[in-house]
């Protein structure tokens, strides 16, 4: 039961965890990075003792002051131990950095997948169904706002939801999203709590920050009462879309056959309401839900039988009277044996023979023959297929670009994109035969290391096509 004198953030974050949070005495996962927002809801959630808390906290290597916040939680941990409370911490360490050049996205994002890779352990270690995160209203602001510059449809102009699942078993829960950052601060200080300021938060390098710092102030200053619109705005479309799920929901199922979607039941839809039957089905296959992908289903919905659209594992194809789907079955190494500096490689899809320190007058290259700057290489060179989002820059260009894109736009065949062999070293791509190198690898008159490089394809006949199931 609610005090009087209790702290109208203790009382909105006990609002929240009454719907949210499973039953008392049950283990759940509280994500604290030591920032002010979490580590209010980690003591909050303590002062509640309700659960047996298990603190998750990931250092992600990019601050040198990131090791003295993982102490600081820690020491909080050991406290409220001595003091009989039921809980424990979970720490580890990812680089960061690292990930995002390894799997080519951003600081942000990898470091997002690697915090929601570790809560799905932890959960699974402690049969937890729950992992509580410290989001707030003014994050939510900021996600609705992101939303809308994104040209997002109705399901991301509701904003973050309540709770989402993050495995079969487990769900990711925000109990604080009618709670503002500053109660959130305010109830740290009344009672005497640290918390860590993370610097990489002011820097307006990220366009979140520039949205939290600028973009957000500035709306609110001239339109005062903006940002408590934009959130009744938001909550309001969350509502709608509840019903157009489920209405897109049973959409599905009227159109599913044993062959996949009938096209027929589906073009007698509105847009928006096909857009969420192809968001229902990205859901339930594990495939990303952008938008853009989401349109591409629609395109090929509208377009040619016999046409493909190749996403994550799964290709669909458009059939008389059916949008089906079929596992993308590649059976192949993403990786093979390092490439030699000398001689020849047997290959998916051909050979290659090297050799190296030949005359810089030489360096007039066919489609299947490449000069690559030797010193400019990073690591061994290996020869693989291109990765899920990997992007690069083309000899010539001036920015980088998805690899499966630059494919597409020199007329690649959507089922041929993924299994195109490329040759590419610990940086990322540096050859793909029958097109160009990397910018970075380019050959100048001064060069005197030299990697000579070709590509002797397979015949036909050779050839295996059978890459679907």
């Amino acid at each position: 039961m609610n005090s009087a004198s209790e702290h109208p953030f203790l009382s909105l974050l006990r609002e929240g965890c009454d719907e949210l949070l499973p039953p008392d005495q049950s283990t759940i996962i509280v994500a604290v990075s030591g920032g002010a927002d979490s580590m209010a809801l980690f003591h909050g959630l303590a002062a509640l003792n309700r659960w047996y808390i298990v603190v998750s906290h990931m250092d992600h290597g990019l601050r040198p002051e990131s090791a003295d916040e993982a102490r600081m939680i820690q020491e909080v941990v050991d406290h409220y131990q001595i003091h009989g409370a039921s809980l424990s911490g979970e720490f580890h360490r990812c680089d960061v950095a690292e990930l995002a050049r390894k799997t080519s996205v951003g600081l942000e994002e990898a470091g997002r997948r690697a915090r929601y890779a570790l809560f799905a352990e932890i959960a699974a270690k402690y049969d937890a169904s729950v992992v509580v995160t410290a989001h707030h209203r003014n994050d939510q602001a900021e996600t609705v706002m992101a939303n809308i510059l994104r040209g997002s449809g109705p399901v991301g102009l509701g904003g973050m939801p309540r709770r989402r699942a993050l495995t079969q078993d487990c769900k990711i829960v925000r109990p604080l999203l009618k709670a503002s950052h500053r109660e959130c601060c305010d109830y740290l200080s009344s009672n005497g709590f640290d918390w860590a300021e993370d610097r990489s938060n002011a820097d307006r390098t990220f366009w979140r920050n520039r949205l939290r710092h600028d973009v957000l102030p500035a709306l609110e200053a001239g339109v005062p009462g903006f940002i408590e619109e934009l959130l009744a705005f938001s909550h309001r479309q969350h509502d709608m879309v509840q019903r157009d799920i489920q209405e897109a929901v049973a959409l599905f199922s009227r159109s599913e056959g044993e062959k996949g979607l009938r096209a027929e039941t589906l073009l007698e839809a509105p847009q928006e309401l096909r857009y969420l039957v192809w968001r229902h089905l990205a859901q339930s296959l594990s495939l990303p839900m952008e938008r853009r992908t989401l349109r591409q289903l629609d395109n090929l919905l509208h377009g040619m039988v016999g046409r493909r659209f190749e996403v994550g594992s799964y290709s669909f194809l458009r059939r008389p009277k059916w949008v089906s789907w079929e596992i993308y079955e590649r059976n192949l190494p993403e990786v093979y044996d390092p490439v030699p500096a000398e001689g020849t490689l047997k290959v998916y899809q051909g050979e290659l023979s090297i050799r190296q320190k030949i005359e810089v007058v030489d360096v007039v290259a066919s489609p299947n023959e490449a000069f690559i700057n030797a010193a400019e290489v990073e690591g061994a060179l290996h020869w693989r297929l291109p990765k899920e989002g990997e992007r690069w820059r083309p000899f010539g260009s001036e920015g980088r670009k998805p690899v499966l894109r630059y494919l597409a736009d020199r007329g690649v065949p959507s089922h041929a994109r993924r299994v195109k062999g490329l040759l590419a070293d610990d940086a990322g791509v540096v050859w793909i035969p029958g097109f160009t190198i990397a910018d970075r690898v380019q050959v100048f008159p001064q060069t005197d290391d030299i990697f000579h490089i070709r590509f002797h394809p397979e015949k036909p006949s050779q050839k295996n096509d059978d890459l679907f199931i």
